[in-house]
């Protein structure tokens, strides 16, 4: 299952992402870069960026 994690930079993101990657397909959504590959620059209140992270229709994920 695909999961967005949005906030994947803040204090709970990293950890939650941790527990869910052996299961799950995850994308790190944040406006604050990570280096992580499955990381896409977002505003969550960007409804089609939110959609192109789950989509995997993201250009330039940094």
């Amino acid at each position: 299952m695909k999961i967005l994690i949005t906030g994947a930079a803040g204090r709970l993101g990293p950890r939650l992402a941790k527990k869910l990657e052996a299961d799950h397909d995850l994308v790190l959504g944040d406006l604050q870069t990570i280096s992580d590959p499955r990381f896409v620059r977002m505003d969550v209140m960007d409804l089609e960026a939110v959609r192109a992270a789950m989509c995997g229709d993201v250009a330039d994920p940094r």
